[in-house]
C-alpha cells in the first residue's frame, strides 16, 4: 500500500510499504506535491503556469519591419541591449528588465510597441 507523508496539507513523501509508518495516510495514486484537503483526500496541484518564454529569434520577430533596422542599429544602447538578448538561451517575457531594455530601443528612434511585444500570447512555434 502506500503511504503520504504530510506536511502542511502537502505531501511531501511517498513510499509502498505492508505496513503504515506512523505518522503517515494512506495516499492511493497521489504523489509529493499534491494537497490534502479537509475531508483528508488528495487533490493534484494546479498545473504551474506556462512559462512565457521565446527563442531569441522569435523575440527579434516580434519587432515586425524594426526587426533588420534594430538589429543594424549603431546606437549604443540598442547595441547592448541587443548583446544581453545574444547571451540567452531563451527571452523571459515576465522579465523584470524587458521593458527598460525596449525602451532604450524606442529612445533610439525604432517604432516598437513594447506592449505588444510583451503581451502578445506565446505561440507554440516561439517555443524554445
Amino acid at each position: 500500500m502506500r503511504y503520504a507523508f504530510v506536511i502542511n496539507g502537502v505531501i511531501d513523501n511517498v513510499i509502498d510499504s505492508p505496513d503504515r509508518p506512523p505518522g503517515w495516510v494512506a495516499c492511493g495514486a497521489a504523489g509529493p506535491g499534491w494537497l490534502q484537503g479537509s475531508d483528508g483526500k488528495f487533490v493534484a496541484p494546479p498545473p504551474p503556469p506556462d512559462a512565457r518564454h521565446i527563442t531569441v529569434g522569435a523575440f527579434y520577430d516580434r519587432f515586425g519591419a524594426e526587426k533588420y533596422p534594430i538589429l543594424a542599429s549603431t546606437d549604443r544602447g540598442v547595441i547592448a541591449v541587443i548583446r544581453d538578448v545574444q547571451v540567452r538561451s531563451y527571452i523571459d517575457l515576465d522579465r523584470d528588465d524587458l521593458p527598460a531594455g525596449l525602451a532604450v530601443i524606442q529612445a533610439a528612434g525604432h517604432q516598437i510597441d513594447p506592449t505588444a511585444i510583451l503581451d502578445a500570447p506565446v505561440q507554440p512555434e516561439e517555443r524554445p
